[in-house]
């Protein structure tokens, strides 16, 4: 009786196991089978493209600039795209809402050529490389706002307000990131040992446009381009 007790429970183990063995490769067949299916509506499908647009909810004090409508996909920015966005948004906004005092960007790296301009800023700068790079994260995010708000940017980044009645006065910073020079700069020769920052929370700090900032782009942007005319340019801006 004992003998056949013995047999019948470790025949119902070696059952249990192979239940348990089948149980297992059915399930790691249907997910092999779920990641192919994937994979291959990946393949066929084709990626969403990326919609930058504008955002301002109601009262609220600051609009945001979102690289995409999808949280979930990871979108760049490029300069013209960032122009054209702002202008359109500018001139199709609702008059009745207050205008904003910022504009939060997201990541700097979602801009990537506002990312390497500060990793080249910061290549040229003594001061970074002569002691910012090591201090604290507090004097990074000083630093980094000095330099976008630097003249050179703060052009670029206000082309698309030129004409309307708001400014970008400057560039608020959080949470800087720092990087091999080698791998973020734009600088031939960069040194992998040189951290940089190149990426950050920035919003761009907005204020009423000044009544003769028309003059002094149209001088600004007749002096970059180096044209004769650069004079009549101005004048007929101040005109």
């Amino acid at each position: 009786m004992h003998a056949h007790g013995g047999l019948r429970r470790g025949h119902s183990r070696q059952v249990a196991r192979e239940l348990g063995q089948c149980d297992r490769g059915y399930r790691r067949g249907v997910a092999a089978a779920l990641l192919g299916t994937a994979a291959l509506l990946g393949s066929v499908l084709p990626a969403a493209a990326c919609t930058p647009y504008v955002e301002q909810q109601g009262n609220a004090p600051g609009a945001v600039l979102r690289p995409h409508h999808s949280a979930l996909e990871a979108c760049k920015v490029s300069e013209e795209s960032y122009r054209r966005v702002l202008a359109e948004w500018l001139q199709t906004r609702d008059a009745a809402t207050p205008p904003p005092d910022s504009l939060a960007l997201g990541r700097a790296v979602e801009y990537p050529w506002i990312s390497r301009y500060l990793a080249d800023a910061a290549m040229h700068s003594a001061a970074w490389r002569y002691g910012r790079v090591r201090a604290t994260p507090g004097r990074h995010n000083a630093f980094v706002a000095a330099l976008l708000s630097e003249s050179t940017l703060l052009q670029r980044l206000d082309r698309p307000f030129v004409g309307s009645a708001l400014q970008v006065r400057g560039v608020a910073v959080e949470k800087v990131l720092l990087g091999p020079a080698s791998e973020y700069a734009s600088v031939s020769g960069a040194s992998a040992r040189l951290k940089v920052p190149f990426d950050a929370q920035l919003w761009l700090v907005l204020g009423p446009r000044a009544q003769d900032s028309g003059l002094t782009q149209a001088i600004d942007d007749a002096q970059t381009r180096g044209a004769p005319g650069g004079d009549e340019a101005a004048e007929q801006a101040h005109q």
